[in-house]
């Protein structure tokens, strides 16, 4: 759980701002997790090394999704006018 990571300038006013990682309040192990840490490490793990991810395009199943019958991996076409995938 993490806390602290904005505040507000003034009490009277609706602009927040945001605070520097160490003024953040961090308490682990506040919630029963979904999935065990092992799983989420070797999660991680896999994604990290997807070769297919890119900084400009953000799909997230790119370079995870397989055809059912063939084992095939699936790709990801955009048209030229970017409005369709």
């Amino acid at each position: 759980m993490t806390q602290n990571r904005r505040k507000k300038i003034n009490y009277k006013s609706k602009k927040v701002v945001k605070t520097n990682p160490e003024e953040w309040i961090v308490v682990k192990d506040t919630h029963e997790p979904i999935i065990d840490k092992r799983t989420f490490e070797l999660v991680q793990k896999l994604y990290s090394k997807n070769k297919n991810m890119s900084k400009s395009n953000s799909l997230l199943l790119r370079g995870f999704l397989i055809c059912k019958e063939c084992g095939h991996k699936l790709g990801i076409n955009k048209s030229r006018d970017k409005k369709r995938h």
